[in-house]
């Protein structure tokens, strides 16, 4: 099924027609603009909800594509959507069960991560095979600290897929790891895939070491570059490390979220990389605040960082100076995922911030809200901030930016 449809002055185009009550469908479905200015998506209740859902979204506007996984009950899929007219094709699926029916300590595979080279030809993503949790297992020190005493080890199948031959280039399953044994059982992962300046190497981020893979083979590339700092004294509490690369890919930018920790409250130290230099730059250090997460600007020369306690600070590279901070802005939560927050190149430009179960965007440098989601939903902005891609309530839906309307909208 695929509505397309644009909502201007209130008349509806639609170009495909199903047997079913498709107008009455349309007319239910819109983008409402509440009395604070802030758009989002109105579902009437009649409308179908479906169960499937959509999340790590990328949009490649080179191509004409957008890509995500599509998650059901029986299974973890890669799927290609035509940003013209909705339609997709399935480029990589694994069967998986429903989480709740998998047995304590039965391997689980997910697709976990899913990245593009700055030309957008090709997709890299990874499968994890790890274990369900099990309770038995678990124990807490005296400060509280969870340990998950289990030697199981954790197993990743890296995929290079490319955009403009349609097919996997290559696949290898080269990467086993043990599990972090004082980490809550759900941050094990860990693991990050970054694709260098050039495009032709793939830094897959274990903690604190790089590994360096050759784009075109999936093959490791001379001895593993250690590009990160020593592990820090965190005393209770865990952290994790927080890597963000520059649009273009030259620079990385990385810092360990020390979240309830004692270091946490007192300041955060920022790296960056240099990756066409091959070297890091002078570190940045935001005192007190505690940075959740952080976002190159379009010029590179400045770091937009979110933190603990709702607000912004914009942050210059090179004199390492605050140069602006936006106090109490309630982004979306306490929680953000690692690629959910960035900053578009276009005008307007739009600052995008993915939360733990919605996303928000707000027009930058104003720092004023245009968008909510609803809640279980994902999306995606595309670099010029033009196109939206959401998923919500079992669709995948096209926004256009520029008067938030509804292109098309397909079930998932």
């Amino acid at each position: 099924m695929v509505i397309c449809l644009r909502m201007k002055t209130k008349i509806f185009f639609i170009s495909v027609l199903l047997i079913t009550q498709v107008s009455s469908m349309v007319s239910q479905i819109a983008i409402e603009r509440k009395e604070d200015g802030v758009c989002s998506l109105s579902i009437d209740s009649q409308i179908p909800l479906l169960k499937n859902a959509g999340e790590k979204f990328i949009i490649l506007d080179k191509h004409g594509y957008t890509v995500g996984v599509m998650v059901t009950d029986s299974s973890h899929e890669i799927r290609l959507w035509n940003l013209e007219n909705g339609n997709s094709e399935s480029i990589y699926k694994i069967a998986r069960k429903p989480y709740d029916d998998y047995e304590h300590d039965e391997i689980m595979p997910s697709i976990y991560g899913i990245i593009a080279t700055h030309d957008q030809s090709k997709l890299i993503f990874y499968v994890e095979y790890s274990v369900r949790y099990n309770p038995k297992y678990e124990k807490r020190t005296w400060s509280g600290t969870l340990i998950y005493d289990n030697p199981t080890k954790t197993a990743y199948n890296l995929v290079c897929y490319s955009i403009l031959e349609k097919r996997i280039i290559w696949e290898t399953d080269w990467q086993t790891v043990p599990l972090r044994s004082e980490y809550n059982w759900r941050d094990m992962s860990g693991c990050n895939l970054i694709v260098s300046y050039d495009d032709k190497y793939i830094y897959f981020v274990g903690e604190k070491k790089v590994t360096v893979l050759n784009t075109d083979t999936g093959q490791p590339e001379n001895d593993s570059l250690i590009l990160f700092p020593k592990s820090l004294d965190l005393g209770s509490g865990y952290t994790r490390l927080i890597i963000c690369p520059s649009r273009s890919g030259r620079y990385i930018a990385y810092f360990n979220d020390a979240y309830g920790t004692t270091i946490f409250y007192r300041g955060t130290t920022i790296h960056v990389w240099d990756d066409a230099d091959k070297k890091l730059i002078p570190d940045l250090y935001i005192k007190g605040r505690g940075v959740r997460r952080i976002a190159f600007t379009s010029d590179e020369q400045h770091l937009l960082t979110i933190n603990n306690d709702n607000s912004f600070r914009l942050i210059s590279l090179q004199d390492k100076k605050i140069k602006n901070t936006w106090e109490k802005m309630n982004p979306v939560s306490s929680y953000y995922y690692d690629n959910g927050f960035y900053l578009t190149d276009g005008q307007p430009q739009y600052l995008f911030i993915d939360g733990n179960l919605s996303f928000n965007i707000w027009l930058y440098p104003q720092m004023e809200q245009v968008f909510k989601s609803g809640n279980h939903s994902r999306g995606a902005l595309s670099r010029d901030g033009k196109t939206l891609v959401l998923s919500e309530k079992g669709y995948l839906f096209l926004i256009d930016t520029s008067d938030w309307s509804i292109k098309w909208y397909v079930p998932l």
